[in-house]
């Protein structure tokens, strides 16, 4: 693997990726009893993200995030937010990694066992090459080789990722797949896709294209497209082929009416049992909640406070039906903030209706959090209805994207 060039003055190593997969899985299996090493090593080599931008990440960055969801990481500026997708090495390594080191939120995700700062650049490499040397691969040196595997590996972007300023094209969101996972991340990042907005309501979809934008075959893009229409996230229509769901007026109500029902009936059960652990990640989830600028991250957390809630009822089929439901919805919670252009519009009044349901769990009070969920619920259908009714969303769509025929 190293390549050296020779000079009369000097000699130089240049990194490399691991290219052979047995290699980074013989590594993993070493970093198996480390588990925030073994989170470094997934993270650098799955997601694209460098040393750097690892070490500045907090453990409230990826509270509540699951296999298939997003991490949203601003770049450069505001108006730049890189999407990360993910996957389930990641998602189950942070888990494992949280119930070991007993992080707070605020806690920097790779801090140092010396203090609260976070790991140096220095000690990441030395780290590393202790990683290659116990693993006997020779010729990778350092941090830099990890972020070139995952270069390697996919081709320079990870599958899922975008920027905030990209249009709705589902081609961008990925480039070709590992083929252990494929079935699984083609369904993973449509329906990702599908319920961030970004493939809009009303959105014609094709197998040919799909699996020519994935680079895979046809097989896997079908299996995703029956999943998502047996599920209701897509429908065939004659004439028109295979479209993105989109849900009438009365349908929105229905779903709303729905929530509100179960969504109290999960409240009030969590609220007495909840953990410690459970109002600790609340606060979390609300403190990134009220400094967030970015939309698509206002309502995940928004998504996440509700379920985080849900999760202490301990009634795993309930949750299932009100996670659906979510799904459903979300797709016009983003489009909506999309078009309302000051986020502030929203933003004030749903901050103050979690702020009230966090201080009704604190009190363990039900009907104080069901009375800030109700207003909470209301308030975000009456919204979407008002601002972002069903013809005005489809009219958005086709000004923005020109895609609807």
């Amino acid at each position: 693997m190293e390549q050296v060039s020779h000079s009369s003055t000097h000699r130089s190593r240049v990194t490399e990726p691991i290219k052979a997969p047995e290699d980074i899985d013989r590594i993993r299996k070493n970093l198996s009893g480390k588990s925030r090493d073994l989170l470094f090593f997934d993270l650098a080599t799955q997601t694209g993200l460098r040393a750097k931008e690892l070490l500045e990440l907090k453990a409230k960055d990826l509270f509540g995030l699951k296999a298939g969801e997003f991490l949203s990481m601003s770049v450069g500026n505001e108006n730049t937010v890189r999407q990360i997708f993910i996957n389930e090495d990641v998602a189950r390594t942070f888990n494992e990694y949280l119930d070991k080191a007993k992080l707070q939120p605020d806690d920097y995700l790779f801090k140092s066992r010396k203090g609260k700062k976070p790991l140096t650049i220095s000690t990441i490499s030395h780290m590393v090459r202790s990683w290659f040397e116990a693993s006997n691969i020779k010729g990778v040196y350092g941090a830099k080789s990890l972020h070139k595997t995952w270069e390697y590996q996919t081709g320079g972007r990870p599958a899922g990722t975008m920027n905030s300023t990209d249009d709705n094209s589902f081609g961008d969101l990925i480039e070709p797949l590992d083929t252990s996972t494929l079935k699984k991340r083609v369904y993973d990042t449509l329906f990702q896709a599908i319920i961030s907005g970004r493939i809009p309501p009303g959105t014609r979809l094709t197998v040919s294209d799909i699996s020519s934008r994935f680079n895979v075959s046809q097989m896997p893009v079908r299996e995703a497209l029956s999943r998502l229409e047996a599920t209701g996230f897509i429908v065939s229509q004659k004439k028109k082929g295979t479209i993105v769901q989109s849900l009438s007026e009365d349908e929105l109500k229905e779903i709303t009416t729905i929530r509100l029902t179960l969504e109290t009936l999960a409240a009030r059960l969590a609220c007495s049992v909840s953990t410690v652990e459970t109002l600790n990640h609340l606060k979390a989830l609300m403190k990134k909640y009220v400094s967030t600028n970015n939309g698509d991250e206002f309502v995940r957390i928004n998504r996440q406070f509700h379920y985080t809630i849900c999760r202490d009822a301990n009634m795993p089929m309930l949750q299932q039906l009100i996670v659906w439901l979510s799904d459903r919805i979300s797709p016009y919670c983003h489009l909506y903030i999309l078009t309302i252009g000051d986020l502030d519009t929203h933003r004030k009044p749903s901050i103050r209706y979690h702020q009230g349901m966090l201080a009704g769990m604190l009190k363990k009070d039900p009907n104080e959090v069901v009375k800030w969920l109700k207003l909470d619920l209301n308030q975000s259908f009456t919204r979407i209805i008002k601002v972002l009714n069903v013809k005005s969303a489809l009219n958005f769509i086709e000004k923005q994207q020109g895609r609807r025929k």
